[in-house]
């Protein structure tokens, strides 16, 4: 469960202003991300057990010493190698951040590599790719051609994380000499004045108990501080960068809003639907859902409702029915991975007149592309059978009939009726929206017009 530390809590420096940044662990399941995070910070930190794993993200804190005159605080994000998370990771993810990408030495990953470089869509973040060995050939990682197609390219990094110590603190200082050096594009200043102001909005949280406040309220303490209106939005602006806030509407007026709630509420929904095997997930179920994970009291139905609002605007989920009604919503990322049953195949398009469509990536397909199609479709594409990897999704504007499946590097659809070339455009056009987020993902489209 994510971890509810105090991440504005500091220790007492004498300086007047330091500077504030993220680092965001990646990686695959069981690849050793917890392990690293808790031994940046500590080097004989203990391992995790047997079977323990990240839900969600958990956050850890740490105070990095004075160097070339900037002390940097740092939030290190542990993020859950569980494939069903990785979409929700995305709406976490910012450019002042440095990634670490840690990869299990024991297979070969290339491939994984190419999927979290590509997933992360870096906007120019530094990146370091760490190989954690545990006792692998280094032979056989030494063969392993990492992409360098990246910019900036990113640093490589082997060690076994348990057992190496003295590489542990090359790695260490390795990310400390990053981040000092690249502190003008990932950190944010923060001064005395603001880190005081910070700590003070963090116990309101703490102590009123709520997980929002709004812009007035939180005006309100940055006066109650002594701090102007226009660094009260600088420090805001700073502290949504970092992601420790969200600023969103809730009901007739924006709210900041505490990142960590946002992020447990949405990774224990998606967990609880994939464990349920539920992909509409009502409010009665989400109710269950947090009573479950002791989570009740920080999400009442109320806060459930605003919750969905948030998953809905992000592309996790839409909601189903009466969008004036926040009863019920789908979460395409929960769908079983095999194939519906009663879907329609490509033999019931291919024998009557219909469109086909292909994109092709030149290397990993991003993941859950048509899970996001779906969300981003669903007011213009009624779904007749979703699963993970694919859908049939009836035209609402028209007569038309679409297959979407996404197979190996391809997103393959096919469309009849009488307004499939409009309905093949729309879909389209969605595909560019969705890969536009993918900056270094190359792909191509090709096209067939076939008559029965």
């Amino acid at each position: 469960m994510l971890s509810r530390l105090n991440i504005f809590s500091r220790k007492k420096r004498n300086m007047e202003s330091s500077f504030e940044t993220s680092i965001a662990i990646l990686g695959d399941k069981g690849a050793g991300k917890t392990s690293l995070a808790r031994r940046l910070i500590d080097v004989n930190a203990e391992m995790p057990e047997v079977g323990e794993s990240t839900i969600g993200v958990t956050r850890y804190v740490w105070e990095l010493d004075k160097q070339e005159d900037k002390c940097i605080n740092v939030n290190i994000c542990d993020c859950s190698g569980s494939t069903i998370t990785h979409t929700a990771h995305h709406c976490f993810m910012h450019s002042h951040c440095l990634y670490i990408y840690v990869a299990d030495g024991r297979r070969d990953c290339r491939d994984s590599v190419n999927y979290w470089l590509n997933h992360i869509k870096c906007s120019g973040s530094p990146i370091i790719i760490l190989v954690n060995t545990r006792g692998a050939d280094e032979s056989f990682i030494s063969n392993m051609a990492f992409p360098k197609i990246y910019h900036p390219t990113p640093n490589y990094f082997s060690m076994d994380i348990e057992k190496d110590t003295d590489k542990l603190l090359e790695f260490q200082t390795l990310v400390i000499n990053t981040l000092h050096s690249n502190a003008n594009s990932i950190c944010v200043p923060m001064s005395r004045s603001i880190r005081i102001f910070k700590t003070a909005l963090d116990n309101h949280f703490k102590d009123a108990r709520k997980e929002h406040i709004s812009l007035e309220a939180f005006q309100k303490i940055a006066s109650n501080n002594s701090i102007s209106k226009v660094d009260s939005k600088k420090a805001l602006e700073g502290m949504v960068n970092l992601g420790y806030y969200f600023v969103e509407r809730h009901y007739s007026e924006n709210h900041v809003i505490n990142t960590n709630w946002i992020a447990e509420g949405m990774y224990t929904l998606i967990h609880w639907g994939g464990h349920q095997q539920k992909y509409k997930i009502t409010l009665d179920d989400a109710i269950t859902a947090f009573k479950k994970a002791n989570l009740a009291s920080r999400f009442p139905k109320d806060e459930i409702k605003f919750l969905f609002k948030i998953m809905c605007k992000y592309e996790l989920a839409f909601i189903e029915g009466e969008y004036t009604s926040n009863e019920c919503i789908v979460i395409p990322l929960v769908l079983p991975i095999s194939r519906h049953p009663d879907a329609l195949t490509q033999k019931d398009f291919i024998f009557v007149e219909h469109l086909r469509m292909e994109l092709e990536v030149e290397r990993v397909m991003p993941s859950h592309i048509i899970p996001r199609l779906v969300v981003i479709q669903h007011r213009d594409s009624v779904p007749q059978q979703l699963w993970r990897k694919g859908a049939v999704l009836e035209y609402s504007k028209g007569d038309a009939t679409s297959l979407v499946i996404e197979n190996d590097r391809k997103i393959i659809i096919y469309v009849k009726g009488s307004d499939k070339s409009k309905y093949i455009s729309e879909l389209r056009q969605t595909l560019i929206t969705i890969f536009n987020d993918y900056r270094r993902v190359k792909y191509d489209f090709y096209y067939e017009t076939l008559t029965s």
